[in-house]
């Protein structure tokens, strides 16, 4: 029973700890929402709110190679315009 609830508790940690990371992908979007409610509803809050869009913009700043490929455009030719010479050359690069 003791192995049977170690297995139970570390593929519970691993599940948490893998679909916890999913927020990281969201992160600017609540930022943003943050921002908003304080700049239009709260103001209170407003100066920790441009601190925390601040540090997030640094760090995105500083890491931009790592998001540099959300902002390459690659072109896909149709396969109507292409080649099977050229179909073969594409699917060798995937």
């Amino acid at each position: 029973m003791k192995t049977a609830v170690l297995i139970a508790r570390i593929l519970l940690g691993i599940i948490f700890l893998v679909f916890g990371l999913n927020g990281f992908l969201i992160l600017a979007p609540v930022i943003v929402h943050i921002v908003e409610f304080h700049v239009f509803l709260a103001p209170a809050g407003l100066p920790l709110a441009v601190l925390v869009a601040t540090l997030a913009m640094f760090l995105a700043w500083t890491h931009r190679p790592a998001y540099r490929p959300l902002f390459t455009a690659s072109v896909v030719q149709s396969a109507s315009m292409s080649t099977p010479t050229e179909d073969a050359r594409v699917h060798r690069r995937a």
